[in-house]
């Protein structure tokens, strides 16, 4: 059970109306967007930003999602792990690949592959990476899709610390 309760929609001004736009986003209203729908500008803001990295970004979905998943498994997030097991599946990533990640192995991946997920787990780990892995990123990533990388892990790192306190239920 969250540690708030998720709040009846039509009780808070507005809130109707963010997840009328959740909807024609494509996306469901999900756990992780009830428990914030208390603070409606709040919401608002949060999927602001998560349409960008979902829909506007230039980091290609398949190293968005892996980026993602290990960002949720680095910081023992279920729900981000769960939710992005699939959001991979459908982003192409084949599934030995998504297995891979879920066991932690290193083996098989391309240098792209890598050095995303080398990305996140430092992150997770200290908040900063090695300039080997910075190299990495350099090597096969924009400037733009390394920001947007940062924008992305940072954004689940945020979502994280919602989830993880709140004891936000894993979505059915």
């Amino acid at each position: 059970m969250a540690a708030i309760p998720y709040p009846d929609p039509e009780s808070v001004p507005g809130l109707p109306g963010i997840y009328e736009r959740i909807a024609g986003l494509g996306r469901p209203v999900i756990n992780l967007y009830r428990v914030m729908g208390h603070s409606p500008e709040g919401l608002e803001a949060y999927i602001g930003l998560s349409h960008f990295v979902r829909d506007n970004s230039e980091l290609p979905p398949d190293l968005r999602e892996l980026a993602i998943l290990q960002t949720g498994l680095s910081l023992g997030c279920e729900y981000i792990a769960s939710h992005h097991e699939e959001a991979a599946r459908r982003a192409g990533v084949p599934e030995a690949t998504i297995q891979r990640v879920l066991q932690g192995g290193r083996e098989g991946f391309d240098a792209a592959q890598l050095a995303v997920l080398d990305y996140a787990v430092q992150v997770a780990e200290s908040r900063s990476v090695s300039d080997d892995t910075l190299a990495g990123l350099r090597k096969h990533l924009s400037l733009r899709q390394i920001s947007e990388l940062a924008l992305t892990v940072g954004m689940y790192h945020m979502c994280a610390a919602i989830l993880m306190p709140l004891r936000v239920e894993v979505d059915v």
